[in-house]
This record gives C-alpha cells, sequence and structure tokens, in this order.
C-alpha cells in the first residue's frame, strides 16, 4: 500500500505557492498599513467628509463677523437740471446743479441676543462636525480591513478550490487506472470526475470572487494595487481587553462618537430655540459717521457741509404676526426631535458594543474548533485515502474528504479575519479606534 501521509499538505503547500506568484504577478506586495494610507489621501467618502468638515468651520469666523465693527465707505455724485418758469415780473431759468459726497459709516452691535447664541450655536456645530469627521476617519479604517481582508478571504478560497481541484484530478486519475484493471466499479470512476468537473467550476467562480474583490479594495484608493501581504503565525486571537462587555458599553456611552455628534446636535437645537425666542428681546447698537457733501452751482451757489455724527439706537420690538411665537414653537419641535434621535443613536451603540463584544468571543472559540477540524480532516482524509486503496472506501468518499479538508482550511483562514475585522468593529463602537489598531494588525502581516 503506497504511503499517503502528508500528500494533500504537499500538494496545498505547492498549490498555495503557485498560485501566490501567479496572483502576485510580480507586483510588490502591499499590507495594510500602506493601503490605509494611501486611502486616507485618495478615498473620496473620507476627503468629502474632510472638505465638509472645513466648510463647517467657517460657521464660527461668520457668526462671529455680526459682532464686529461693521464698516463702510461710500461715495456718490449726482446732476440736476431744473427749468424756472416765473411770471413776467421775473424771467424764466435754467440751473444745473451737481452734488458729490462721500463719507464712512461704522455700526456695532452692543445688544443682540440672537447674534450672541449664534455664536455659541456655530461653535457647537463645529465641533458636532469634528465629531463626524472622526466618525468618517474611524469608518474608513473599518472599511479598508474589511475590503483588504476580503481579498485574501478571496484568494484563500481560490487557492482551497485550486488545492481540491488538483486533488480530485489526482484521484480521478487514480480511479481511472484502478477501474482499466477491474478493480473499481465505473461509477467510482464517474463520481472522482464529477467531483474534479465541479471543484473546475468553484474555481472559476472563486476567481471571478477574487477580481471583484480586488476591484472593491482598489476603490477606495483610487489605484491599483499590488498583491496584498498574507497573516502570518504571529497572529493570535485575544479576549477583548477588559473582558468586561459593561466596561466596553460605559465607554461606548461617554466616547462613541457617533453619540457624541448627535448630543452636539441636541444642544444646537436647544441654543436654536432660545435665539427664537430672542426675537422678543430688545437691541442695542451704535452707529458713528462721516460725511461730506459737496454742492456746485445751484440756485444758491455752491456749498460744503461736513458731517460728523454718533449714535446709540434701541429697537423693542412690539408685534410682527405671531411670526416670533410660530418660529419659537418650530424650534422647540425640533428641539425635541433631536433629543429621540440622541436617544435612538446611544439604543444603537449600545447594541452595537454588546453585539461586537460577543462577536469577538464567538470568533475565537470559532477559531479554536476551526483548526482542531482541520486536522481532524487531515487524519479522515489521510485514513480515507488508505481505505479507497485497499478497496473498503469508494471514490464518493474520497471526494467527500477531500471537500470537507479544504473547506475546513478555507473556513479556518476565512475565520480568523472575521475575528479582525470584529476587534475592530468593537473598538469603533466604544469609539478608542485609531491607527494604532492599524499598525498593530499590520505586525500579523508577512
Amino acid at each position: 500500500m503506497r504511503n499517503t501521509s502528508g500528500t494533500v499538505g504537499r500538494w496545498f503547500g505547492s498549490i498555495l505557492l503557485a498560485g501566490s506568484l501567479l496572483l502576485a504577478g510580480g507586483a510588490r506586495a502591499e499590507d495594510l498599513q500602506a493601503v490605509y494610507e494611501l486611502a486616507l489621501n485618495r478615498d473620496a467618502v473620507y476627503q468629502a467628509a474632510q472638505a465638509q468638515y472645513l466648510a463647517a468651520r467657517e460657521a464660527t469666523p461668520q457668526a462671529r463677523s455680526f459682532l464686529l465693527p461693521q464698516i463702510n465707505a461710500f461715495a456718490k455724485g449726482e446732476h440736476d437740471a431744473q427749468s424756472i418758469t416765473n411770471d413776467d415780473r421775473f424771467p424764466d431759468q435754467n440751473i444745473d446743479t451737481n452734488r458729490y459726497g462721500y463719507g464712512v459709516t461704522l455700526n456695532q452691535v452692543l445688544f443682540n441676543r440672537d447674534l450672541f447664541l449664534g455664536l455659541n450655536q456655530a461653535e457647537k456645530s463645529v465641533l458636532r462636525a469634528e465629531a463626524l469627521l472622526e466618525d468618517a476617519r474611524q469608518a474608513l479604517i473599518v472599511r479598508v480591513a474589511r475590503a483588504y481582508f476580503d481579498v485574501l478571504a478571496a484568494e484563500d478560497t481560490l487557492k482551497a478550490v485550486s488545492a481540491a481541484k488538483e486533488a480530485f484530478k489526482r484521484q480521478m486519475d487514480q480511479a481511472q487506472k484502478r477501474f482499466e484493471v477491474g478493480l473499481i466499479a465505473i461509477t467510482d470512476y464517474k463520481e472522482a470526475q464529477a467531483a474534479y468537473d465541479s471543484a473546475t467550476a468553484s474555481e472559476i467562480a472563486a476567481r471571478n470572487d477574487l477580481e471583484v474583490a480586488r476591484s472593491a479594495l482598489e476603490a477606495i484608493v483610487g489605484q491599483k494595487l499590488g498583491a496584498p501581504a498574507k497573516l502570518t503565525d504571529r497572529f493570535q486571537p485575544l479576549r477583548p481587553d477588559p473582558d468586561d462587555v459593561e466596561e466596553w458599553i460605559r465607554r461606548a456611552k461617554e466616547q462613541n462618537v457617533q453619540i457624541i455628534a448627535a448630543q452636539h446636535a441636541t444642544d444646537t437645537a436647544l441654543i436654536e430655540v432660545k435665539r427664537q425666542r430672542a426675537g422678543h428681546w430688545p437691541t442695542v447698537g451704535l452707529s458713528a459717521g462721516a460725511v461730506q457733501d459737496n454742492t456746485s452751482s445751484g440756485l444758491f451757489g455752491g456749498r460744503d457741509i461736513g458731517t460728523l455724527s454718533v449714535g446709540v439706537r434701541l429697537d423693542l420690538p412690539i408685534y410682527s404676526g405671531g411670526f416670533v411665537s410660530s418660529r419659537v414653537r418650530e424650534a422647540s419641535h425640533n428641539f425635541q426631535a433631536s433629543q429621540e434621535q440622541l436617544i435612538q443613536v446611544r439604543r444603537d451603540v449600545i447594541k452595537q458594543t454588546s453585539d461586537a463584544y460577543l462577536t469577538v468571543l464567538s470568533n475565537i472559540s470559532r477559531l479554536h474548533a476551526l483548526k482542531r477540524a482541520v486536522e481532524s480532516n487531515q487524519a479522515s482524509y489521510e485514513a480515507t485515502q488508505a481505505g479507497f486503496e485497499v478497496g473498503t472506501r469508494t471514490s464518493v468518499d474520497v471526494s467527500q474528504a477531500i471537500r470537507n479538508l479544504f473547506a475546513a482550511e478555507r473556513d479556518y483562514k476565512v475565520a480568523r479575519y472575521e475575528y479582525i475585522i470584529a476587534t475592530l468593529s468593537l473598538k469603533r463602537a466604544a469609539g478608542m479606534l485609531s491607527a494604532e489598531d492599524i499598525q498593530r494588525i499590520n505586525a500579523w502581516l508577512d
């Protein structure tokens, strides 16, 4: 009987090596850190978020400008042509008059509750924009990591399918020889051939899935990428730190940027209520001006008039047809809506944090189970292959053993990526996700 120990391992290793060289295509490997740094500068979604943040920052200087002096200069020129028809005692007259003037005016708000609250509201809106930008950055980390490991998962699937196809091919060739010498029935050979044909079709689909995954990753960075660096044996799944879901939820309530943004939105809505109520308040302003008027010719000859003025004005709104009261009610309803939205965001974040925590724990247990499954299926395959050679197992048994082995190999590799994404999702829910997490994961890559 032929020794089969380690046969599948050698087949699988050769397929992995050939596949990796083929997929790399001579291009240098791109690790997760490099792809993330490219995405920071090239991802359209994140760039749009940055532009929106920069635009939102302008709300503060705009609101402040209304509280600063408003200085204007002006100049004017006029020409009048008068025709005067008198009675018989005086002759008719045609008078041309030229008027010229220039001056400077200054207006300064002394008290305007609406404008003072507007500045406070603008500051809150900038804080909300900062939180939204941070949320976009953390979302980018998760998107890049997910797309990156989707490519690795697709590569692993393709390699597993290719390796299985090669194993089915060897099984089919062996079955054909055994059939030709009358050791097995034609059905065993046909089963081996069917398994090989099915693996060929699966390989075509896996290649397409890999191209789709690579396109998704390259769409984030906007350029072609080399083959992604692979996850090495340095990868070690660890339980969350701290290992307490309530502590993660507490941190999420305090640090989650979506909650922070929603809280600033609620604060802004409350200030808007106060601003609309300020429509009932008086306003006080200072005004000053220097004006020079020059008149040439005219009925009484030319003259020059210089005027300096300074004054304080008080405006007290009495009645505006109910407009201000209506705006107050509108703002109050919007404030109530923002409060409810804040409550919903908090509930969603708590659920996301709890789900992510449990997913991390589940993935750790699943990884251990899948690693044992790979070992078990390896032993099962070797035993089944040995049984086939002595006639106690059929091609159907061998084909199924091959499927189980490579499926277990693939599932184990993919589960590692799912664990990594789950840990990133947990940290994002808690508002703790940073570039250091990318560096930590990158250390696991080759």
